[in-house]
């Protein structure tokens, strides 16, 4: 469980960034201006209660997986992210 969480400006590069099943709770989630490249990222299952959660990053070359992720009250911001030269996995769109 995390009460909110900064990562702003963290660099994700190659292999997996996991958070599925993670817990946020509270508080603020930041990752704005952080870069996901040429990875995995992966949310599903993830939990954000009564957070205001920042997803305003840079995902180039990376899968990124939300499927099934909870976001229970708070407010969730992707108006600045980017999504650059990825491919969707097979069977995703």
């Amino acid at each position: 469980m995390f009460d909110g969480g900064d990562f702003s400006a963290a660099v994700f590069s190659g292999g997996t960034a996991n958070f599925s099943e993670g817990w946020f709770s509270s508080g603020t989630v930041n990752f704005s201006g952080a870069a996901f490249s040429g990875g995995t990222v992966i949310f599903e299952n993830a939990i954000f209660a009564d957070s205001t959660v920042y997803f305003d990053a840079l995902f180039s070359g990376s899968e990124v997986w939300i499927g099934g992720a909870h976001f229970l009250g708070g407010t969730v911001y992707f108006g600045a992210s980017e999504f650059a030269s990825g491919t969707p996995p097979a069977g995703r769109s």
